[in-house]
């Protein structure tokens, strides 16, 4: 991990806002925020390559945003099977207007 790097603010933001995650999340940066729990299944690996693909994330959570990020080539996936039963079984938490605005 990067001594520091400039997405502290927002891991630490992310790590509070989404304190059980079942995938983890790569930043341009070359940082990380590692998964919380696996629940048995493969983790999927998310690689965010700017800020645009968790603004994307952010704006639109689950599906929607993921598939933004996907599209616009801002965000890439180690493995899209897992990825897919990740967002069928899980229900992002909802996010305050006070926190969205911190990310």
């Amino acid at each position: 991990m990067a001594i520091g790097s400039r997405t502290d603010p927002l891991r630490r933001e992310l790590e509070a806002a989404l304190a059980e995650r079942l995938f983890e999340l790569h930043f341009w940066d070359e940082t990380a925020l590692p998964a919380t729990s696996s629940n048995g299944a493969a983790v999927p690996v998310f690689s965010a390559r700017s800020p645009a693909a968790v603004a994307h994330a952010l704006m639109a959570p689950g599906q929607l945003g993921l598939s933004r990020a996907y599209v616009s080539d801002e965000l890439e996936v180690d493995d899209l099977d897992a990825v897919l039963d990740l967002l069928r079984d899980w229900d992002p938490p909802a996010i305050d207007g006070p926190t969205r605005r911190r990310l």
